[in-house]
């Protein structure tokens, strides 16, 4: 995982896990910490964080503001 954030590091992570059980499982928390917190539940409204979250760093990328 590691080296797909290095080469697309604009890219999220839409966890099938209920978010409940997240902070309990360290596998989750191993991959919160390789995606640095871009990691969304697999829901509607988790998708929407997710693209939102897209097209936020790409709206920056094309007008060079964070």
């Amino acid at each position: 995982m590691k080296r797909v954030t290095e080469i697309y590091s604009r890219c999220v992570w839409l966890n099938p896990e209920p978010e409940e059980v997240w902070p309990h499982r360290q596998s989750i928390q191993i991959m919160k910490e390789l995606m640095k917190d871009r990691t969304y539940p697999t829901t509607i409204g988790g998708l929407e964080k997710a693209m939102k979250a897209l097209a936020k760093w790409h709206e920056s990328s094309t007008t060079g503001v964070a």
